[in-house]
């Protein structure tokens, strides 16, 4: 699985919800592009790792999108949507 970036990035203050392994946790997107984000949570992400799916919903937008982790650092998850 690759970590890297793909397309055009953009940097985001939105807040979100990141939904995984059962629980919802308040977040807010750090940068987004048509692929994949990296958002930044607060609280603390019990049992999550690089692979596990999620949902993210957008405050300001309709609709989720299902997720996948690739990538868990102390201050941000880095996420792949899914097609």
């Amino acid at each position: 699985m690759s970590d890297k970036i793909h397309g055009p990035r953009t940097t985001s203050s939105h807040d979100c919800d990141l939904e995984l392994s059962g629980s919802s946790h308040q977040c807010w997107i750090d940068n987004i592009s048509s692929s994949d984000a990296e958002v930044k949570c607060s609280g603390f992400l019990q049992e999550s790792w690089p692979g596990d799916k999620g949902v993210l919903h957008l405050h300001d937008h309709e609709g989720e999108v299902a997720c996948h982790i690739t990538r868990i650092s102390s201050s941000k998850i880095s996420l792949r949507f899914d097609n």
